[in-house]
C-alpha cells in the first residue's frame, strides 16, 4: 500500500510540475494556427488543464490586443498563430490547419 501512495504521488508531482515548455518538448502540446495550443494526441488530465489554462490567458490577452487595436478576436487569433508556428523551435508540434506535423 505504502509503495502504491509513493508512485502515486510521484506520478502527482510529476505532473503539476509539468510547464508549457516541458509538454511542448515531450510532444504532448503543439501550436495551433488558431492562436492556441492545441493536443497532438489524446492529453492526460494534467495536460488538458495546462493547455486549457494557457487558452485561457492567451484569448484574454487577445481580446485585450483586439480592443486596442479595433479589430477583430478573430484577426488577432489568426496572427499570432502563424507568429507562434513561425517561431516554434524544431521538433514542436504544430498544426497550420492541416493536420499536426513535427517542425
Amino acid at each position: 500500500m505504502a509503495a502504491t501512495i509513493l508512485v502515486a504521488f510521484a506520478a502527482l508531482s510529476q505532473a503539476m510540475a509539468l510547464t508549457l515548455s516541458d509538454a511542448k518538448s515531450q510532444g504532448l502540446i503543439g501550436e495551433m494556427a488558431t492562436g492556441y495550443v492545441g493536443y497532438p494526441s489524446a492529453p492526460s488530465a494534467a495536460v488538458k488543464q495546462l493547455g486549457d489554462g494557457v487558452n485561457l490567458g492567451r484569448k484574454s490577452h487577445y481580446a485585450d490586443i483586439a480592443a486596442k487595436e479595433g479589430t477583430s478576436l478573430t484577426v488577432v487569433e489568426q496572427l499570432a498563430g502563424k507568429k507562434l508556428i513561425e517561431q516554434a523551435p524544431a521538433g514542436t508540434y504544430v498544426n497550420d490547419g492541416s493536420g499536426w506535423r513535427r517542425k
